[in-house]
């Protein structure tokens, strides 16, 4: 009888413990486990692979370090927020202040030959009618490097 009670009140306590919640930025990664979105697909150095092979993207937990390609260099705050217009899963990187000509990173996933893959696209900031999601650039992250032609690169999608 016991062993019993003992099996129920381990069983509820289990059930409970997994009742975990997302924060902005959580990505769940199997029952009951949680990954943020910074420490698993964005922190680190991103690279520039349309139009050129010049603009460098590193991120750190507050900042992004942004290396042109003239070599210029400057860390820029920036905020995550869950979902985008286009599609609920994606994540946009506002840059604060920022002085080139996107203000905005949409981070989405891509199906690739080589799996699931994640990249950043730069969009215009909105202005005006304009379309807010026109692509000036789109980074891969240093992890994930495969060779593109202009045919098969990835664009931003709705889903």
């Amino acid at each position: 009888m016991k062993r019993k009670k003992l099996t129920a009140a381990l069983t509820a306590f289990l059930l409970c413990a997994c009742t975990d919640t997302l924060r902005p930025g959580d990505v769940m990664d199997g029952d009951g486990m949680i990954r943020d979105f910074f420490s698993y697909d964005l922190k680190g150095t991103w690279h520039e692979i349309w139009p050129g092979r010049g603009e460098t993207l590193i991120f750190r937990k507050d900042t992004v370090r942004q290396i042109t390609v003239d070599g210029r260099e400057a860390d820029i705050a920036y905020q995550i927020e869950d979902g985008s217009e286009l599609r609920s899963s994606d994540h946009v990187i506002t840059l604060d202040h920022a002085q080139e000509e996107y203000s905005e990173l949409i981070y989405q996933d891509h199906q690739t030959e080589q799996g699931l893959k994640g990249y950043l696209f730069a969009v215009w900031p909105i202005t005006g009618d304009e379309d807010p999601y026109q692509t000036v650039k789109i980074f891969q992250h240093e992890e994930d490097r495969n060779d593109y032609t202009d045919r098969d690169l990835p664009q931003l999608t709705k889903k």
